[in-house]
């Protein structure tokens, strides 16, 4: 049974060879597996026994931007900032053997009402965008499972706002 069949087996609630497995891994995990096996994801995943592959695109795809790093030369990551197409402020923070990216400034913030009508939120229907989930559909689509992160959900309001303001927001 090929790994598509067996997740739509799951997915029909009838019973497949196996349980349907899925695993993503952090950017340091990725880069050390990488490094011993000599594939990224999504081959990486598929190669360690993945019957589904995420393809995503929103916001969530911000959490790690320019992640890639080579842990054998040290990192360059931390206290690295960028700034993403939300104009989110993200930093690059070492915590133990690992690291993380923490939202240091909320672009909407201190805004008003006036202010909100003129900001222009990224374009959702941009092309480049889909760029790799459709190769990702392509080479892996006729075997295995693909499942799609479209992430721009009421999360979004609190990256842009801060999880405080957000809140009182709700209020």
């Amino acid at each position: 049974m090929i790994s598509k069949e067996r997740v739509i087996k799951a997915v029909e609630h009838k019973e497949p060879d196996r349980v349907p497995i899925f695993a993503s891994f952090t950017p340091e995990v990725a880069e050390m597996l990488k490094e011993r096996f000599g594939f990224s994801e999504p081959e990486l995943g598929v190669r360690l026994g993945n019957d589904i592959v995420l393809a995503e695109v929103g916001m969530a795809t911000s959490y790690y931007e320019g992640s890639c790093f080579s842990l054998s030369s040290g990192s360059p990551l931390e206290g690295r900032i960028y700034v993403d197409e939300w104009g989110i402020k993200w930093k690059w923070i070492k915590y133990k053997k690992g690291y993380y990216t923490e939202i240091i400034e909320h672009p909407l913030a201190n805004a008003k009402l006036e202010d909100l009508k003129k900001y222009k939120i990224p374009d959702p229907l941009k092309r480049e965008r889909f760029k790799e989930p459709e190769k990702i559909i392509k080479v892996y689509g006729s075997k295995y499972a693909i499942v799609g992160g479209l992430v721009f959900t009421i999360e979004a309001a609190r990256y842009l706002r801060g999880t405080v303001k957000f809140f009182i927001d709700m209020i």
